[in-house]
C-alpha cells in the first residue's frame, strides 16, 4: 500500500569524507525500508523528508540513525507530523539522534504494541502516540543531561493498555511534565537504571491503582525513602533471599577446599584449605593468604585455594666452622655454609653468594633481583618486597621451617634462636643470613 504522509521526518547531514554536491535541486529516491524520501542540500546542509511509505509488511520498525544517498550521509533528528499515522505497525525503536517526535506522529497506530526510545535530548509533542489501544509496553531509555525531555500534553491519550513502563540504564532523570498523565492502565515500573533516577515534573497523574515500581537491590534503600516514588506506590527489589559462597582447590591431589554455603546476605562463613602430604597451601585467588578465613557473603562468590609442591631440598656442598669468637669491621664472602658454635659479632657486612645481608639496621636493596630487602631485625629475619611471593625459612640441615607469602607490609620472620638460617623467596635459590639474637 502506497500512502501519503503530511509531514516528515528530517534528516541532519553525516560527514562521510565524501564531497557533498553543491546543487540545491530537490530530488527523491526510495530507500530500502520503503520510505521515500524528498531532498534538498548543499554543501553546509542537508535535509530530507518524507513524502510517502511503503511498508510491504513490515511490523516491527526500526528508524535507522542515518539513511545514505549517492555517498551522502543524513542523520534522522526528527520524526513529522503524522509520519506513521495509522500505519499497521507492532513495534518501533528510535534511535539516540532524534530530538522531535511531532504531533501525532504515531497516532492510531491500533497495532502497536511496543515502543522504545533511545535520546539524549527530546521533546515529543501532543498526542504523538495518542489513540493506540493495544499498546503495552514503553521502553524508555533516554538520557536527559544538558537538555530537556517534556510534552505539551499527554502523548499517550487513549492508550488504554499500557501496563508497563521499563526505565532503562541510560536514564538518570525523568523531566517529563505530564508525559505519563492518564495512563489508567499503568500497573507497573521497572527501573533498570543503576543510578537514582529523579523526578521532576508531575508525570502520573490519574494513573490509577498504586504501582509496583521494581527497583535494582542495591537502590532500594534510595528509592524507598524518597517520597516521590513511594507515593506512587509499592517500591518492590530484586535482592535474592541468599548467596552462595563456593570454594575449590586448583588441584585436589595437592590439596582440598571446604566450608562453602548458601547463607544469608551479610552472614560471615568460615572457610578452610587443607594442603594433602607435604604440599603447601600459599594463597586464595583473590591474593587473602589466611587460613582459615572469614568471609562476609553480600554477593555471589567463589574463591579458589593455591597449592602447590614445595621447593626441591636445599643441597649444602662446604662448611665454614667458627668455634670461638669472630669480629668482622669489614666484609665477609661466604660461598658455602656458615655453622656458628660461637659468637658471631657483624659491624658491617656479609656477602653470601654475591647477595648482600647486614646483621645491623642497614638493608640489602635488590639482594637477589627480585626487588627485595633482606635483614636483620631484633633477632627475626624481615623481608620486603612486592606482594605475592612465597617465602621459605631453612634450617642449615635443609629442613624447611616455615612458608609465608610476602604482603605489601614488611613480612617479619621470627627465628628460635641465633645462628645461620636459609631463605628462599619463590622459586629461586636459597641464601644465607646468619641472626644474632
Amino acid at each position: 500500500m502506497f500512502k501519503k504522509v503530511l509531514s516528515f521526518i528530517t534528516m541532519a547531514a553525516v560527514a562521510t569524507g565524501i564531497a557533498f554536491a553543491q546543487s540545491t535541486v530537490p530530488f527523491s529516491f526510495t530507500n530500502t525500508d520503503g520510505v521515500i524520501y524528498s531532498c534538498s542540500g548543499n554543501m553546509t546542509a542537508h535535509t530530507a523528508f518524507i513524502n510517502g511509505v511503503t511498508l510491504n509488511g513490515v511490523s516491527n520498525v526500526v528508524i535507522p540513525d542515518t539513511v545514505t544517498y549517492g555517498g551522502a550521509g543524513y542523520r534522522v533528528v526528527e520524526i513529522g507530523y503524522g509520519a506513521f499515522s495509522g500505519e499497521a505497525i507492532e513495534s518501533v525503536t528510535v534511535p539516540a539522534g532524534v530530538v522531535e517526535i511531532s504531533y501525532e506522529a504515531f497516532y492510531d497506530c491500533a497495532d502497536l504494541q511496543s515502543v522504545t526510545l533511545n535520546c539524549d535530548s527530546l521533546y515529543i509533542w501532543d498526542e504523538a502516540f495518542s489513540t493506540c489501544p493495544r499498546l503495552k509496553t514503553f521502553n524508555f531509555n533516554c538520557r536527559v543531561s544538558d537538555g530537556y525531555l517534556f510534552s505539551d500534553y499527554t502523548p499517550f491519550y487513549g492508550c488504554d493498555s499500557l501496563a508497563t513502563l521499563n526505565i532503562g540504564a541510560n536514564v538518570r532523570t525523568l523531566w517529563l511534565d505530564e508525559i505519563f498523565d492518564e495512563l489508567t492502565a499503568l500497573r507497573t515500573i521497572n527501573i533498570s537504571s543503576p543510578v537514582f533516577v529523579s523526578i521532576n515534573g508531575n508525570h502520573f497523574w490519574h494513573h490509577g491503582t498504586p504501582l509496583t515500581i521494581n527497583v535494582p537491590c542495591s537502590l532500594y534503600s534510595a528509592y524507598s525513602t524518597n517520597a516521590t516514588w513511594s507515593a506512587l506506590g509499592t517500591i518492590a527489589n530484586s535482592c535474592p533471599s541468599g548467596f552462595a559462597l563456593t570454594v575449590l582447590s586448583n588441584n585436589t591431589s595437592l590439596g582440598s577446599a571446604w566450608g562453602g554455603d548458601t547463607v544469608a546476605a551479610g552472614d560471615t562463613v568460615r572457610i578452610y584449605a587443607t594442603p594433602l602430604g607435604g604440599n603447601l597451601f600459599q594463597s586464595w585467588d583473590d591474593s587473602v593468604s589466611a587460613n582459615p578465613r572469614m568471609v562476609v557473603v553480600d554477593s555471589n562468590i567463589t574463591l579458589t585455594a593455591i597449592f602447590a609442591q614445595p621447593a626441591a631440598p636445599v643441597t649444602l656442598h662446604d662448611t665454614l666452622y667458627l668455634t670461638d669468637t669472630l669480629y668482622l669491621h669489614d666484609t665477609l664472602n661466604l660461598h658455602d655454609t656458615l655453622h656458628l658454635t660461637d659468637t658471631l659479632y657483624l659491624h658491617d657486612t656479609i656477602y653470601v653468594h654475591d647477595t648482600v645481608y647486614t646483621g645491623g639496621p642497614d638493608a640489602i636493596t635488590d639482594a637477589i633481583g627480585r626487588n627485595c630487602k633482606i635483614f636483620g631485625s631484633m633477632g627475626d629475619i624481615v623481608v620486603e618486597g612486592p606482594a605475592g611471593d612465597i617465602i621459605r625459612l631453612y634450617d642449615m640441615a635443609g629442613r624447611m621451617l616455615q612458608a609465608k607469602q610476602l604482603t605489601a607490609t614488611p613480612l617479619r620472620i621470627p627465628v628460635p634462636k641465633s645462628g645461620t638460617y636459609l631463605v628462599q623467596i619463590g622459586n629461586s635459590n636459597a641464601r644465607k643470613i646468619v641472626i644474632k639474637k
